[in-house]
């Protein structure tokens, strides 16, 4: 199955993977999303300066809201479990390091045809303005897994990783630790 595939288990749920990208990735996506918000406050502040640690903290509580994540360590693998609500995978982005976990779930504008139906839609400083809002979340791991030995997959508004814990051996992941069969 490819990134942004679907598949209709017998149970009629509908399964996406993921595409895991590089963290470096995610970030700076957040951070041209806080950027253009703070450039958009400075302008309409009259472009004076001396408010630009302002102008970005309130970009920042404008367009960036806590995801929150269960990450859970068992033998073998890490795994960790958020909620994205109406998200498809095309709005998720997950970069894995050995350490560290990022997840970005990006906002749909539920009056535009192509994006419609998803959960929180920002609303800015008056009445009127509407903003791109993302939730986002940066995880410390419990232990060091391998992103290359990993998958992620959305289902029902739950967004499921799993990641397999390295090893010092020379294959630099936990082998013993498998994917459950689909049955």
């Amino acid at each position: 199955m490819k990134p942004g595939d679907s598949s209709a288990p017998s149970s009629g749920q509908i399964r996406e993977r993921v595409a895991l990208l590089e963290v470096g990735d995610c970030l700076v996506e957040a951070y041209e999303m806080v950027s253009r918000r703070a450039y958009e406050l400075f302008l309409r502040s009259g472009s004076n300066p001396g408010s630009e640690l302002e102008d970005w903290l309130a970009a920042e509580r404008d367009v960036i809201r806590k995801l929150p994540v269960d990450v859970k360590e068992a033998p073998g693998f890490v795994s960790a479990l958020a909620c994205v609500d109406a998200a498809r995978a095309s709005d998720v982005q997950v970069g894995i390091e050995p350490r560290r976990l990022v997840i970005l779930v990006l906002a749909r504008d539920p009056q535009s045809e192509e994006k419609q139906n998803f959960g929180e839609w920002c609303v800015g400083s008056t009445a009127n303005e509407r903003l791109s809002c993302a939730r986002f979340s940066v995880v410390e791991l419990p232990a060091e897994v391998d992103p290359e030995h990993s998958i992620a997959v959305l289902s029902e508004g739950q967004l499921g990783i799993r990641m397999l814990k390295r090893t010092s051996e020379s294959s630099g992941f936990d082998g013993s630790a498998r994917f459950p069969a689909r049955g």
